[in-house]
């Protein structure tokens, strides 16, 4: 029986939330294990210092608490502006004098010409909002005595301040964010990950008695497995290895599939006809070769290679593509 190993798997196609939440749940299986823990210390501590950094700059550029009271003094300030314009068409229905009926029309005229209502941007919104309060002061300071509006308008002034005040500190923590701090942050996770596999299968491999890290193993090949499935919408095996091959040969016909998350190797060859294909995250190489036809296909995310050849005919076909990796560093 072989050796078993940590399956190869590119980090770096996960989403952001993805991409955090699958380092956070393998550090917090590495941290169980008492042989990590006294071989792999100083690779651990590294570890725990990057995934803190890159939760840091996740959460700066996601929404923060700051964004939530900006939306909640704009809703306020919404709330207090439609108070006031009910109280003073009020005014205006029930006035028992000219005077109060006036105030309320020149009120109302000059509250149309804002248009608050067909605005949608809370920035616009904080806008109006605070010239509305500000021109009322200034200007229609007599119409709001006489309405009985001032404790409305002092209050639509204040909360349009603490927003602007607000807006003001969430600015200074974006640009507090380094350019590409996300996308390097996850870099470096991404290679202390590596590392601490690597070293992991190296044990595995060199150990001759009971290998200790089989648990550790286990967990993060099943985990590997559950988020190409899952994220990734893959199709994965019950046991997914780095690397697979396969030869098939015969008089009448040879066929081969390799398939693994590394490299996928395979040849046919035969008298009639020989058909392989071979397909792998990493690259893919096939051959074919007979007396009467040959046909040959390699597809792999990476890199495919192909060739046939015959007495009688050749067909050889090979395609690749590039994988796509989410690796947006910053979300609105």
């Amino acid at each position: 029986m072989g050796k078993i190993i940590i399956s190869k798997f590119r980090t770096a196609r996960l989403t952001n939330a993805a991409h955090k939440q699958f380092h956070e749940e393998f550090l917090e299986k590495l941290q169980t294990s008492d042989a990590v823990k006294q071989k792999l210390a100083v690779q651990l501590a590294n570890y725990v210092q990057v995934l803190q950094k890159e939760d840091t700059y996740y959460k700066l550029t996601e929404r923060s608490v700051f964004t939530e009271k900006i939306h909640s003094a704009c809703s306020l300030c919404g709330n207090v502006y439609g108070a006031m314009r009910a109280t003073i068409y009020y005014k205006k229905k029930m006035a028992d004098t000219e005077e109060v009926k006036d105030a309320a029309t020149r009120l109302i005229y000059f509250l149309d010409s804002h248009r608050i209502a067909r605005v949608n941007k809370y920035i616009r919104k904080l806008s109006l909002f605070k010239s509305l309060a500000d021109d009322i002061l200034a200007q229609y300071s007599e119409e709001m005595e006489v309405l009985g509006i001032r404790e409305e308008v002092t209050s639509l002034k204040n909360l349009s301040t603490d927003m602007q005040t607000l807006i003001g500190v969430r600015t200074a923590e974006r640009q507090s964010i380094p350019p590409q701090a996300l996308k390097k942050a996850r870099q470096d996770v991404d290679t202390c990950y590596k590392n601490i596999v690597e070293v992991i299968n190296a044990y595995s491999v060199l150990s001759e008695e009971e290998n200790e890290f089989t648990d550790v193993i286990e967990y993060e090949n099943a985990q590997i497995r559950r988020y190409m499935k899952v994220e990734l919408k893959k199709t994965v095996t019950e046991s997914t290895e780095p690397s697979d091959s396969g030869n098939g040969n015969g008089n009448d016909s040879g066929s081969d599939n390799g398939t693994g998350d590394g490299s996928g190797t395979g040849s046919g060859s035969g008298d009639g006809a020989g058909t392989d294909n071979g397909s792998s995250d990493g690259s893919d190489t096939g051959s074919g070769s007979g007396d009467g036809s040959g046909t040959d296909s390699g597809s792999g995310d990476g890199s495919d290679t192909g060739s046939g050849s015959g007495d009688g005919s050749g067909t050889d076909s090979g395609s690749g593509g590039t994988s796509t990796d989410d690796d947006s560093p910053f979300h609105p």
